[in-house]
């Protein structure tokens, strides 16, 4: 729960105009996420979550004109994504 923890602070963090801080809390649970997702590779919801903290930074990253670094989480948190319609096609939650 630290991690889904950590993306809420960061969209508060992101919403008060607080970037740093929520780039921060972002990065932090994205790491988590990303070590969940290899210490449980048979659990989509890590993956799953990593891609949504992604697109939660490229949100943030479009909000304070950085659209390079957007566009690299977008385009991260899709493919993610694709991964998981192609592993789980009947699994309409990764559609």
């Amino acid at each position: 729960h630290l991690a889904l923890s950590l993306n809420n602070l960061g969209l508060v963090l992101s919403e008060s105009k607080q970037p740093k801080q929520a780039e921060a809390a972002f990065n932090e649970a994205l790491a988590l996420r990303k070590k969940l997702a290899v210490d449980f590779p048979g659990d989509p919801v890590h993956p799953a979550e990593q891609a949504r903290v992604l697109g939660n930074l490229g949100g943030m990253w479009t909000d304070t004109e950085r659209q390079s670094d957007a566009e690299k989480a977008f385009a991260e948190a899709v493919a993610i994504q694709k991964k998981l319609v192609a592993k789980y096609p009947r699994a309409p939650k990764f559609r």
